[in-house]
């Protein structure tokens, strides 16, 4: 994700967060949750140029003008009730989930997995940690970050990483680890660079790619401390308008990129650099990074979640899924009933049981924290996981303690919430001491 003063088309990036709009609407008709419509549906949002979330208008396009229907792709279909006057599984409307103090109650306390949650403001940073059913108060550490952290889990704690304040696009990477308290955040060696750093663990190694001053890539590994952090990133080496997205997959690094070109990339690192693969078909929005992740449990061992580049105004989420080496097709990430998921933000990805996944992206119109599930080749009908006004991308992960997943997300209020998903519900806690953020990662530890 580039935090630089450029407008895209359709999409409004902002330092430090991301503010523009995912097509989707809560007007009457709309069940279960906002109903994300295409682009000649009613309910769409304002024009371009003329909203607040710079997201596209369809009100001067006919409702079936085949300019402003999504292109055709091979994605699954997925049997939904969410139009007005359905039947099935979504009828009852949306209601803003409860805001509890705990997650789990009793079950919880005796689960011994974790979470953590990695803040950012503009003058300080927030950090947190799940243990024993409750959430402890956020530690605030003054020097602030500038665009979204990366928080993974390593060992039984947790490593994260960040760009500091600073020269735009020249901002220190810094990192802090979690091992029973968090480590003072220092810098990664001397790199720099202008947006979110992407983590990743391989066994007992952690590594970091991140997008360097120079809008080149670069790679460095942590076990007990980092090395200089700039093994250039293929060869030659690989760059972009954006950042790049890592994940590990056993003993390799698989990174994802929005090209220069407007072409998905991915790449692997088993000890060197393998070369760049294109996605044949992608069409990304390049100034937006995609998201990347390891499946388990099912065919596939990995998927990508992107922003394709603008379709008559409009950029959809789709994805792709690797089995046994081959890329599938892109494809939409939602795609029924005249109905596609789709986003002007960066996305966030994390893997569930049986070859599952879920992902997390901000909408615009209202600015809620939105998500859709991955499960047997087919997606959810995205609904918003409360009804809070948010201010920059959430941060998905898998679910501890009974839950299926977490979201964290921060309010226009600067303050930092987690969503869990259990039984069906999602229920919110707001994170105490954690004032004035302005972006958020959250990771889980099982």
């Amino acid at each position: 994700m580039r935090f630089r003063d450029s407008v895209v088309s359709g999409a409004l990036a902002l330092a430090g967060a991301v503010t523009g709009g995912a097509c989707a609407t809560s007007g009457v008709g709309s069940e279960h949750g906002p109903v994300f419509t295409d682009a000649g549906a009613e309910g769409a949002p304002p024009a371009e140029g003329g909203g607040d979330d710079g997201s596209f208008d369809a009100s001067s396009k006919d409702a079936g003008d085949a300019s402003v229907e999504a292109p055709s792709l091979d994605a699954p279909g997925v049997e939904t009730s969410a139009e007005a006057g359905g039947d099935g599984p979504f009828d009852a409307p949306f209601d803003a989930p409860p805001e509890t103090t705990s997650e789990d109650g009793e079950a919880g306390a005796s689960c011994t997995s974790t979470m953590a949650l990695l803040a950012g403001g503009s003058s300080s940073i927030a950090e947190a940690v799940y243990d024993h059913g409750q959430w402890s108060p956020a530690g605030i550490v003054a020097g602030g970050a500038s665009a979204q952290p990366g928080l993974v889990a390593f060992g039984t704690g947790y490593l994260g990483a960040f760009v500091g304040t600073g020269s735009a696009g020249a901002l220190p990477l810094k990192w802090t680890a979690y091992t029973g308290s968090w480590s003072s955040p220092a810098q990664i060696a001397a790199a720099l660079g202008p947006g979110a750093p992407a983590l990743a663990v391989t066994s007992t190694i952690a590594h970091v790619v991140y997008w360097g001053s120079d809008d080149k890539f670069y790679h460095g590994t942590y076990s007990t401390a980092w090395d200089s952090a700039s093994d250039p990133v293929g060869s030659p080496q690989s760059f972009g308008p954006s950042g790049p997205a890592a994940a590990g997959l056993g003993a390799d690094v698989l990174v994802a990129q929005s090209g220069q070109n407007g072409t998905l990339y991915d790449q692997t690192w088993s000890g060197t650099w393998g070369a760049g693969n294109p996605h044949a078909g992608s069409l990304v929005e390049t100034n937006l990074s995609p998201a990347v992740v390891a499946l388990t449990g099912g065919v596939s061992d990995a998927m990508i979640v992107f922003v394709s580049a603008a379709d008559a105004g409009v950029y959809y989420l789709q994805y792709t899924v690797r089995t046994s080496g081959t890329w599938s097709a892109p494809a939409y990430v939602y795609d029924a009933t005249g109905h596609v998921a789709y986003t002007s933000s960066p996305p966030s990805l994390a893997a569930l049981p049986a070859g599952g996944a879920i992902v997390a992206w901000l909408g615009g119109s209202p600015a809620y924290a939105y998500e859709s599930v991955y499960a047997a080749g087919a997606w959810s009908s995205p609904i918003a996981v409360s009804n809070d006004t948010i201010v920059s991308p959430p941060s998905v992960a898998a679910g501890v303690c009974g839950s299926q997943a977490v979201v964290a997300y921060v309010t226009t209020s600067g303050s930092v919430i987690v969503a869990t998903l259990a039984g069906g519900t999602w229920t919110t806690v707001p994170i105490a001491d954690a004032s004035g953020m302005q972006t958020v990662a959250i990771a889980t530890n099982p």
